[in-house]
């Protein structure tokens, strides 16, 4: 019996599964919902600095960049479902205006000296968990560049009386540590989650198969059934034909009809029997799977790591 295996995807499906697949994982209200959050924490931190703190600085710009992300979201919920699935482009141009929005509030928030500075990071490890490498690499280089021209033009914060003086070397020294953050973040996640969906999909590709395997089982055992419930009708068709025939005499005319049937009762009893066989070749074939007793310990090790 010929054995069914699990499709290998061509190069073509891959290229189209690492082009356009990965956007198919994001959900336009995540994006959206997140995105409130944001705003939602944007607004608390500017309230609290400007009238718990005590800090003055221009505040208007920054809640005009919050607005735009406001608007924004408003326009995404009236105009699209919340269930629509984001192609791995559109996410991707959505990280970036967070991106950008993020860094414009920095950087009229102190820019390095903002204690918020680290979450140029999310969008870039969002990126890497959820979208292509192509993707991940443009919002990546984009931080990055966001990143240098927060170092050099930003507005500094009013820390009183006595300005804050941040030694130059330790700005240097952010700056590399949270570059260096972001690009090992992005690798690592980028890592992780592509193993994880060749698993997925090696997965997908196994249960499919044993899907298929195990319907020819249940055809082959509904056969042998069938050959077992025609076995004694056709035993006793057998014996009144050989006993027709044998009772015939060979001048008369209806020997060769007798004969035929006799011929064909005996084909079926042959066609009976290969379906008898076949389907314990199949039983033999697929056998039930049967974990190791070293299977669980195996998967507590793993998970434990």
């Amino acid at each position: 019996m010929m054995r069914l295996s699990a499709p290998v995807p061509n190069s073509q499906e891959t290229a189209t599964d690492q082009s356009a697949g990965y956007g198919s994982y994001v959900r336009l209200g995540s994006l959206i919902t997140i995105r409130w959050m944001a705003i939602a924490g944007q607004l608390l931190t500017l309230a609290i600095v400007h009238w718990v703190l005590g800090f003055r600085f221009e505040a208007h710009w920054a809640i005009m960049a919050i607005s735009a992300s406001a608007a924004l979201n408003l326009y995404l919920s009236i105009r699209y479902p919340r269930a629509k699935q984001l192609t791995d482009y559109e996410a991707t141009v959505h990280l970036g205006f967070d991106l950008v929005q993020l860094a414009l509030l920095l950087s009229l928030t102190g820019g390095w000296t903002n204690p918020f500075a680290f979450l140029l990071v999310v969008p870039v490890t969002i990126s890497a968990t959820v979208l292509s490498r192509k993707s991940t690499w443009i919002l990546l280089a984009l931080a990055l560049v966001s990143c240098l021209i927060l170092a050099r033009w930003h507005l500094s914060l009013p820390w009183g009386a006595v300005p804050l003086q941040i030694p130059t070397t330790y700005l240097i020294g952010s700056w590399i540590g949270l570059v260096v953050s972001m690009v090992f973040l992005a690798i690592y996640a980028a890592t992780v989650s592509a193993d994880a969906r060749r698993r997925s999909k090696a997965l997908a590709a196994t249960e499919a198969a044993l899907e298929r395997e195990h319907k020819l089982a249940e055809l082959g055992t509904l056969a042998a059934a069938a050959a077992h419930e025609l076995g004694t009708p056709l035993g006793t068709i057998t014996l009144a034909a050989r006993e027709l025939l044998r009772e015939t005499p060979k001048q008369d005319a209806r020997y060769d009809d007798v004969a035929l049937i006799n011929d064909q009762v005996s084909r079926c009893r042959q066609i009976l029997e290969r379906l008898s066989h076949s389907d314990l070749a199949m039983r033999r074939t697929l056998l039930p799977f049967k974990p190791s007793r070293h299977w669980p310990m195996k998967r507590r090790g793993h998970s434990s790591f």
